[in-house]
């Protein structure tokens, strides 16, 4: 029988995930799951873009091999993707951006599930995210793979565009309910799922507070890409060499 996916509710907001065990450790007792989880390897995988991690063929054949090799696998729903919540409620004293926010609820989602350590893989707007994991939190990253991180000039301003830009212009013209309504990506978002998440996802985004929550979400995230462009957005060099030494 397949692993179903199930939620775990971190910083306040329900995140969907899949912890796929290989098949040596399910014959385990369910007494000594968690003993075993604790003492073996896991992986996480977080794809880019802003797609959700749970089915995504990103990583497919990678997820089969770790499994295949006695890893388990940990895949995710981030944020405001796949079937997680909506919420632009960042943390950190509201100084958080987007990819900080989401390694803050990895992060949580680790320790709600009590693995001791993980290895990282992420591409894209993934590895951007598990480049801020492992640069606040490395006591608990084994290993990182890295793939498809974009960099230059052209890219920060294509990225600005397509996930900040564009639905930034239309909520300051209809508010919240024309991004539910309007903005592809979340009009899209909002179809995905049964009636019921559906309507509970719909409900977050319209009632998302346009100048408190949304639009400095939008400006904290937006900043963060443009903080460095290259090598890689969000990243400089110097950056990427204090987080390789652990510093």
């Amino acid at each position: 029988m397949m692993m179903q996916p199930k939620y775990a509710t971190v910083n306040g907001i329900k995140i969907r995930y899949l912890l796929e065990i290989p098949e040596a450790m399910k014959k385990s007792q369910c007494t000594e799951m968690k003993e075993s989880l604790s003492s073996q390897r896991v992986v996480v995988l977080t794809p880019g873009g802003r797609a959700g991690g749970i089915g995504n063929c990103a990583f497919s054949g990678l997820r089969k091999a770790l499994l295949k090799e006695g890893i388990s696998v940990l895949t995710w729903d981030r944020r405001n993707s796949g079937e997680s919540d909506i919420s632009f409620r960042f943390q950190q004293h509201g100084t958080a951006s987007r990819a900080e926010q989401d390694a803050s609820d990895l992060y949580e989602l680790i320790r709600s599930l009590s693995l001791d350590k993980v290895s990282l893989a992420g591409a894209s707007a993934g590895g951007r995210m598990t480049l801020a994991f492992v640069a606040k939190y490395p006591d608990l990253v084994e290993q990182v793979l890295l793939q498809n991180l974009t960099g230059g000039q052209k890219a920060a301003e294509k990225l600005s565009k397509s996930y900040f830009d564009s639905v930034v212009s239309i909520a300051k013209e209809g508010g919240m309910e024309a991004v539910a309504k309007l903005d592809p990506y979340y009009s899209k978002l909002l179809s995905r799922g049964l009636p019921s998440l559906q309507q509970r996802r719909w409900t977050q985004v319209v009632q998302t507070s346009l100048e408190n929550e949304f639009l400095p979400a939008m400006k904290r995230s937006r900043e963060f890409l443009w903080r460095a462009i290259d090598p890689v957005l969000g990243f400089s060099e110097k950056m990427l060499s204090e987080i390789a030494n652990g510093s």
